[in-house]
């Protein structure tokens, strides 16, 4: 065989490229190393596994933990609700004594029953007195809604059947008794008007020797007619016309001679004109009668259903808890 021709006995193998590397037993490695990417894979691999175990140990404390919750609020619901739905008596019993208080104040306040005893009194309270009057009045009657109002917020009353069931009684009688603000504030007004008128009025015919010019009279029953209210408005307007057509008649009977033939028709127009005003003046001057009153005295010992004595069962019935 020659040298340079080819072994048709042994493969055919391809020359390696020259730029790869030989092996040699020294620098053959022990093991393929990993690729990065399969490191890439692996690692994410662990991270999932990891994030799943982590989540799922996250749910269990989350689910015990609002089991927990859930279990101490039950626990804090069957301690606390007893205490919350039970009043504490002694908070009430000093609200109800602050109410008793200004319950006194109104109903029996030497302010308010000044205003109802004075109101015609010219010959001995004058107007600054009675404004006076007028002013303690509607603050006692400021201090005495306030303190229902506390009484209402503050006393727990509603948590006990018992007692806000005596004291529903007792508000419903108070509210008609003591109606609102602004309709105590119109009937303080109404009070003061008439006050004036009176005192007014005394100074108008003052010794009574002579009758006022119409004119003066009519700035005295201005005072009703500018009070505002309509009941008193038609009362001066009527004492005021029957008021002119009395002094008329009594100019013509004292001017006139008893000789004089028409001294009996004059002498009875004037009788009939004086008896027509001072019956209207009388009949209608306790027009304040008929005004819705809340500056009453309410307090009767033979009135079961008055306003005081319903406090003072519900009084009562707040200090047997307290023992």
């Amino acid at each position: 065989m020659e040298p340079n021709e080819p072994d048709n006995n042994k493969a055919n193998v391809s020359p390696a490229p020259e730029f790869a590397p030989k092996s040699t037993p020294e620098s053959a490695p022990a093991s393929i190393p990993s690729t990065p990417e399969v490191t890439m894979v692996n690692a994410a691999s662990d991270s999932n596994s990891i994030t799943k175990e982590s989540n799922n140990k996250a749910g269990l404390f989350i689910g015990l933990g609002v089991g927990v919750v859930a279990i101490i609020g039950i626990v804090a619901a069957a301690i606390l609700i007893p205490q919350t739905m039970t009043p504490d008596y002694n908070i009430m019993f000093d609200s109800a004594s602050n109410l008793s208080d200004e319950l006194s104040n109104y109903f029996y306040s030497s302010a308010c029953n000044d205003v109802r005893r004075n109101v015609d009194n010219y010959y001995s309270v004058t107007n600054d007195e009675y404004t006076e009057f007028i002013n303690q009045c509607g603050q006692d009657a400021e201090n005495l809604y306030a303190a229902v109002a506390k009484f209402e917020a503050e006393s727990g009353v509603g948590r006990d059947q018992e007692i806000n069931e005596l004291y529903q009684k007792f508000k419903k009688l108070f509210d008609e008794k003591a109606p609102a603000k602004d309709k105590l504030e119109n009937t303080l007004k109404i009070y003061e008007a008439v006050h004036k008128f009176a005192v007014e009025i005394d100074k108008t015919f003052g010794d009574y020797k002579s009758m006022p010019d119409p004119s003066e009279f009519k700035q005295a029953v201005n005072i009703l007619i500018e009070s505002g209210d309509e009941a008193l408005k038609t009362f001066a307007e009527g004492l005021s016309e029957r008021y002119d057509v009395f002094y008329e008649a009594s100019q013509e009977f004292m001017n006139i001679d008893y000789s004089n033939p028409n001294y009996q028709s004059i002498y009875d127009a004037y009788l009939d004109a004086s008896n027509d005003f001072s019956d209207f003046y009388y009949e209608q001057s306790d027009i304040l009668n008929d005004i819705d009153y809340p500056l009453a005295d309410t307090y009767s010992d033979n009135n079961e259903d008055n306003v005081m004595k319903t406090f003072n069962n519900l009084n009562d019935a707040i200090l047997k808890k307290l023992k």
